[in-house]
This record gives structure tokens, C-alpha cells and sequence, in this order.
């Protein structure tokens, strides 16, 4: 989406921007980790800001349907009062993934950390357990 926020929008910009978003929605529908999906809602929520201001400014989504399709008007005010209701959706979410990763993911992450090296020393007394029992049972009798 390369035109700022006050350029003049046409109905081929806008679907322009509506397949980079779909593709975007594509991505984040398709993933699992919270450490990719909080960056990916973050870059929806700056590129729907863009896009939303677009078609609410004066010659944006209004221009197009009042001059091609004035009946189309209610559907443009409603289409319009729902991009606050998404950007709003987005801010839940992205705060509530970023809650996630502070909080319950780091303390998961802290515990897997803490659980490996504990393993990694209990192998290591397994194996220094194991060498000395070798060492003595072959040379045990001298």
C-alpha cells in the first residue's frame, strides 16, 4: 500500500489493498507461534490504520459510492462504523498476546530453560557414573 492516507482512493486502490490485507490475513490464519502472530496483528493494525483512513477521508469509499451508486450509502456508514470496531479487536489482541508472551510464554520458556539444563547435568552424571564404572570393572583388579 504505497498512496498515503489523504491521496485520492479508486475502487482498483482499494482492491489493490484488499488483496495485500488478504494475503496478510492469509499468513495469520496459517500461524501458530505467538512470537510471529503479535508482530503480524501489530503490521495489520498499521496497515489497516492506513487503509480505513483512506476510505473514510471525503474522497475516499463516500466519493466512490455517492457518485456510481448513491442506494450503496447506509452500507458505506455501516462498512465504516466497523473499521473502529476492528482496529479496537486488534488492539485486544495484540495487548493480549504481548500479556501472553510477558507473562505465562516467558514463565513456560523460563521452565523448559531450567528443565534442559537440569537433563543436560543429569546426563552428564549418568555418563561420568557410567565412565568410572567401566574404568574400574577394566581396571579394577590391579
Amino acid at each position: 500500500m504505497t498512496q498515503s492516507a489523504d491521496s485520492p482512493i479508486s475502487p482498483a486502490t482499494i482492491e489493490d489493498e484488499h488483496r495485500i490485507l488478504r494475503a496478510l490475513l492469509g499468513r495469520l490464519e496459517e500461524t501458530t507461534g505467538l512470537e510471529e502472530l503479535v508482530p503480524g496483528l501489530a503490521e495489520l493494525r498499521s496497515l489497516l490504520a492506513v487503509h480505513f483512513a483512506r476510505e473514510e477521508a471525503p474522497d475516499g469509499l463516500h466519493r466512490v459510492v455517492d457518485a456510481s451508486a448513491p442506494h450503496l450509502v447506509a452500507t458505506v456508514v455501516h462498512l465504516i462504523e466497523e473499521h473502529g470496531e476492528c482496529l479496537t479487536a486488534l488492539d485486544v489482541l495484540i495487548e493480549a498476546g504481548r500479556r501472553c508472551l510477558e507473562g505465562p510464554v516467558a514463565e513456560v520458556r523460563s521452565g523448559v530453560s531450567e528443565l534442559c539444563r537440569r537433563l543436560h547435568e543429569h546426563e552428564a552424571a549418568e555418563t561420568e557414573l557410567l565412565a568410572g564404572a567401566v574404568y574400574e570393572e577394566v581396571g579394577g583388579g590391579d
